[in-house]
């Protein structure tokens, strides 16, 4: 390890400090901040200086050297900038202890740098226990989680990724943190391809000249609300002219219910298969949950009666952030041209979007489409 607690319970690192500095602490004593050992130093041409447990420990506490040396950063880029930060400060209410403990404005803010991949639900559960005693949590992930395709312009997306979304300044983004090249990566203005990509912006900021506040500024341009990225209509496309043999059980039941229907899953409306930003909360693929929303509520309706939907809310954010997808899904309507709101939570219809006869017609529905979202687009 590369971080130790000194004889006055203070947290020191050997990175900074010379050779002559290092032999020097070689006659101090340290701890180790999980088990509270001591520990020895260890020193060489060919080894980096850190510390380490004599042979006989017992502790098993063992980080990478990314998450140890990110962590590090981070608390010690926080104290330079005059703040009040704690490094794994254990809470026994909670009975957890956070990388960084940071108190801003009367706040309590948990700071997490998660390098290795955990489960969706060990990410709620300790979300919520930071919630429920009043801390505010802030994931900071590794930047090996961070996988771009310059090519298409697109990070791979992971349910563990998707558990670490945050909802600010009317976007979606997650945090990442180079330790080595001392980088934030800010993942802004996310959006939803496929349940295995996202599109959006990426913000580098410098560890240093960089301060805390700036993490929560946005310096970009609001990106769209309807975003009709070209990989998006390559799936639609795709949708309409492949038949995939093999899918998953919710896609094998909409294809049994368009059927019961006496409807086929390649000829849906086009407006059943639209990008919605809040769409990257959920695990439903959209032309499943759309088309389902649209024949509940939208094709039996005649043009000029009103429409009425119950709520379809998307996945909640780490902090707290749920969005109405019906909210979401009728205001893209409404741009269309499709429907115009008259109330809170109801909604005139103004044209159909029946399903197609053949795939020709629903190809050119489908190109349409494209052109009036990407007239929004320009708007």
């Amino acid at each position: 390890m590369f971080h130790a607690v000194n004889e006055n319970g203070e947290w020191e690192s050997l990175y900074s400090k010379s050779n002559k500095e290092l032999i020097q602490c070689r006659q101090s004593t340290y701890y180790c901040p999980e088990c509270r050992e001591p520990l020895q130093i260890r020193l060489g041409q060919k080894v980096t200086p850190h510390f380490a447990h004599y042979p006989d420990s017992q502790c098993r506490s063992g980080e990478s050297k990314e998450h140890e040396t990110g962590k590090w950063r981070l608390y010690q880029w926080l104290v330079d900038q005059g703040l009040h930060a704690e490094m794994e400060t254990y809470l026994p209410e909670i009975k957890q202890r956070p990388d960084v403990l940071l108190h801003y404005h009367k706040k309590c803010i948990a700071i997490e740098y998660q390098c290795a991949t955990i489960s969706r639900s060990e990410v709620i559960k300790r979300t919520e226990s930071y919630h429920e005693a009043n801390i505010f949590p802030l994931w900071i992930v590794g930047s090996k989680h961070l996988s771009k395709n310059w090519k298409t312009s697109t990070i791979q997306s992971t349910p563990f990724l998707q558990a670490l979304l945050y909802y600010f300044r009317k976007q979606y983004q997650v945090f990442f943190f180079h330790p080595f090249h001392q980088t934030f990566h800010i993942a802004k203005h996310l959006q939803s391809v496929s349940h295995k990509k996202w599109v959006g912006k990426e913000q580098v900021l410098p560890l240093q000249g960089t301060t805390f506040p700036q993490l929560f500024t946005n310096n970009n341009n609001n990106a769209p609300l309807y975003f009709p990225n070209p990989l998006w209509e390559k799936l639609l496309y795709t949708h309409r002219t492949s038949y995939r043999q093999r899918v998953g059980s919710d896609e094998a039941q909409f294809r049994q219910y368009l059927y019961l229907n006496n409807y086929h899953f390649s000829l849906i409306p086009s407006i059943a298969y639209v990008p919605l930003p809040s769409q990257i909360t959920m695990t439903a693929k959209p032309f499943i949950w759309q088309t389902r929303f649209l024949m509940k509520y939208f094709l039996h309706v005649p043009v000029g009666g009103l429409i009425k939907a119950n709520i379809i809310t998307g996945g909640i954010t780490l902090n707290h952030y749920q969005a109405d997808m019906r909210t979401e899904y009728m205001h893209l309507l409404e741009c269309l041209g499709y429907v115009n709101k008259v109330g809170a939570n109801s909604w005139v219809k103004l044209k159909d979007a029946p399903f197609y006869q053949h795939c020709e017609q629903a190809l050119q529905g489908d190109r349409l489409l494209v052109e009036a979202l990407k007239k929004l687009h320009r708007i």
